[in-house]
């Protein structure tokens, strides 16, 4: 059975790597369900059978999850090419595993999480770009800035609609203590 594609979807011609838009379809053929498709950015329709286009890889990225098989894994190293040029990556299974896996295993592919920067002062734990309320109730957003020339953390922040820059422990003494709030 092959894949069932959308109106407006981009697809790949299987043999010839040709990106294609889907704009009809599918209809039953005489032997395969077929799909009219164009080029991106063209008018010129073509028919192609469902067994000639494939949905698009997308770009993995170490520290993304995927299936393989049924069971969900977290993309470790890759992407590599073995004797006859097929990807592969190695992968994380829940238990800790590692493994090697072509890319057409994978399945259901997640991008990893963006990673939030963060920094402890005096014991808290502190969200760089996240808004926090300051003793007086003004909300405060620190942005990271190149260390100064005393190798003390600098940073910029917005209270009461006014940009300031401190280091962490100047920030801390005269506007804290901070409470993380939702912008």
């Amino acid at each position: 059975m092959s894949e069932t594609f959308k109106q407006g979807e981009r697809v790949i011609g299987a043999a010839t790597g040709t990106e294609y838009v889907v704009d009809a379809g599918p209809f039953n053929g005489a032997r395969w369900p077929f799909y009219v498709v164009r080029e991106p950015h063209r008018t010129t329709h073509v028919i192609v059978t469902a067994t000639e286009i494939r949905r698009p890889v997308p770009a993995f990225e170490v520290g993304g999850g995927a299936s393989l098989g049924e069971e969900p894994v977290r993309l470790f190293a890759g992407p590599f090419r073995d004797a006859s040029e097929r990807e592969w990556w190695a992968v994380e299974h829940i238990c800790g595993a590692v493994e090697m896996a072509y890319v057409d295993d994978l399945t259901n592919y997640q991008p990893p999480a963006p990673t939030v920067e963060t920094f402890e002062y005096e014991g808290v734990t502190y969200e760089v770009g996240a808004t926090y309320e300051d003793q007086q109730g003004y909300h405060v957003r620190l942005e990271r800035l190149p260390k100064n020339s005393g190798d003390r953390q600098c940073w910029r922040f917005a209270s009461n609609r006014n940009a300031y820059f401190d280091s962490t422990e100047g920030l801390i003494s005269k506007y804290g203590p901070l409470r993380k709030v939702e912008a």
